[in-house]
């Protein structure tokens, strides 16, 4: 009677775990809805300001430029990039050192595939060049990081088309992107370019989750075409191209973007 009890118990065991290994079913997939997305897109904004923002702090010291990185490896086509400078204090050597990337890679999970996260907090890579750095130190033992692009928030009242397939998904919308003047990179509030993006979304055993996008393409690759010029319209057309294509090649896509300064961003919940 004890063997045939424990028999049953052990078969018990081996069946809910085959059970929780199978693969959802698509009965069982909640459908992606508005405000679901605009719920990981906000907190992926969010979660992007360590690393990203180019709005600065009063805690800086100052905006170096550097015309190579922390190895003195000239940057490609000798393009300048700019950094916020942080003291050398043991809150930053913490903040920089240690803890940054994962606290961000960790935020970005919870919205992100972890490949777009992991992809996210990685050194941006610049064809012919070597990788432009999100946080660097500097030989006076200070901290750098990188101010460049941030994504932004998504416009109000703008429609978001959304495009599901069981346990797929694609979006577009309206959203707009931070980026530092090329005019005056070491002064001044960023440009704010709206745009129409796109980004595909997958169901996981956490829900749904943002796993790729040409918004993230523009971000990454942003260091390969920038800096951009503006005509006197105030419009633009921004060449971005995916994954690791050389940007200098025929882009994977072209964005008109409208060029406007807000003073005040506001966020679409």
């Amino acid at each position: 009677m004890r063997k045939k009890s424990i028999f049953t118990l052990s078969l018990i065991v081996i069946l809910t775990m085959l059970f929780a290994l199978l693969p959802v079913a698509e009965s069982d997939i909640e459908p992606l809805d508005e405000k679901t997305f605009k719920d990981l897109y906000n907190q992926f904004e969010d979660s992007s300001y360590p690393l990203y923002d180019v709005s600065g702090s009063q805690n800086i010291v100052g905006i170096v430029g550097f015309k190579c990185d922390s190895k003195g490896v000239p940057y490609a086509n000798g393009k300048t990039f700019y950094y916020f400078e942080y003291n050398n204090t043991e809150h930053y050597e913490k903040y920089f050192g240690e803890d940054i990337r994962n606290f961000v890679l960790e935020d970005y999970k919870k919205c992100l595939t972890p490949e777009l996260a992991a992809r996210m907090v990685e050194d941006i890579h610049v064809p012919g060049g070597p990788d432009v750095e999100l946080v660097r130190r500097g030989a006076n033992g200070n901290w750098y990081r990188l101010r460049l692009v941030k994504p932004s928030v998504l416009l109000r009242g703008e429609s978001i088309d959304i495009k599901s397939d069981g346990k797929t998904a694609s979006v577009k919308f309206k959203s707009t992107v931070a980026v530092i003047k090329a005019s005056a990179p070491y002064e001044g509030p960023p440009d704010y370019f709206d745009g129409t993006y796109t980004a595909d979304l997958v169901y996981t055993d956490d829900g749904w989750r943002i796993s790729g996008g040409d918004i993230f393409d523009y971000v990454r690759n942003y260091a390969a075409t920038s800096p951009e010029t503006g005509d006197e319209k105030g419009e633009r057309a921004v060449m971005f191209a995916a994954g690791a294509v050389v940007a200098a090649a025929v882009p994977a896509a072209i964005l008109t973007l409208t060029r406007k300064r807000r003073k005040d961003k506001e966020r679409d919940d």
